[in-house]
């Protein structure tokens, strides 16, 4: 059974789970601001990165400019990483070391899309391409589902365009025998409600979740809403829908200077 899990590196998630099923669908949901491409980020630099793994990140909201900034926060040590990476003001040891990151970076198997307005057939045909020419990915990550598109002049489809979506989604899973991320945005209905946690019903896609998805993990940070929540640098992960694993809420920790997840 161990072989068909893929470790994602965030320390209480393994340890609880047992990383993610080969083949299997997992939505990460959540309200902007949660901390869910830092997630993703998380897990494409701890397998592509960090260990030489081949990942496959469409990155449809963020550009590639953007995509390697992140990457650079979550590999520098510096206290200040922010102002190294946007001003530019650092030492000679300090260079050297960027180049090192850079270096690394490069050298990794992490393959990015960046590419604006893709279809979900686009992203099976794209992912099936780069297996083939690069070899067979860890790790498959879509950010994120609202801005997926799917050219159809089938008006019955269009109304359906989630349920075609989710299902092609994980078709591709399956075929490929790899897991795939999907980001799912939520309704603003949470921010409205005393108890911010976003739930099923939050979901667009609700229904075609359940029926696709191997689990939908929800990610809530209290510390956004309440600045002095003794929540402070911990995300909790809900697992309120599961075919893969245990149902329930575990913490992990989030570094606010990195943007990741130990």
């Amino acid at each position: 059974m161990a072989e068909d899990m893929i470790m994602t590196g965030i320390a209480a998630f393994d340890e609880i789970y047992g990383g993610i099923e080969r083949g299997s669908l997992s939505i990460l949901a959540g309200r902007p601001s949660m901390g869910k491409t830092a997630f993703a980020l998380t897990l494409a630099n701890n397998l592509a990165v960090q260990h030489d793994k081949i990942c496959i990140y469409f990155s449809i909201e963020m550009s590639r400019e953007q995509f390697v900034k992140r990457l650079f926060m979550m590999n520098l040590p510096f206290d200040n990483n922010y102002e190294v990476i946007t001003k530019g003001n650092v030492t000679n040891e300090q260079w050297d070391i960027l180049v090192r990151v850079a270096n690394k970076i490069g050298d990794s198997k992490l393959i990015v899309d960046d590419s604006i307005g893709l279809s979900v057939s686009e992203i099976v045909d794209r992912s099936c391409k780069y297996a083939c020419d690069y070899g067979k990915p860890s790790l498959i990550i879509i950010d994120y589902l609202q801005l997926l598109t799917e050219r159809t002049d089938n008006d019955a489809l269009e109304g359906k365009r989630d349920i075609y979506s989710l299902k092609a989604i994980k078709e591709l899973a399956v075929n490929l025998s790899v897991p795939i991320l999907l980001i799912v945005q939520t309704a603003h209905a949470p921010a409205q409600r005393k108890d911010k946690r976003s739930h099923k019903e939050d979901i667009s896609c609700g229904e075609s979740a359940i029926e696709n998805a191997d689990e939908i993990l929800f990610l809530y940070r209290d510390e956004y809403y309440y600045p002095d929540s003794r929540k402070s640098g911990i995300a909790e992960i809900n697992n309120l829908d599961c075919k893969n694993m245990q149902e329930g809420t575990i913490e992990v920790v989030f570094d606010k200077k990195t943007c990741s997840f130990l």
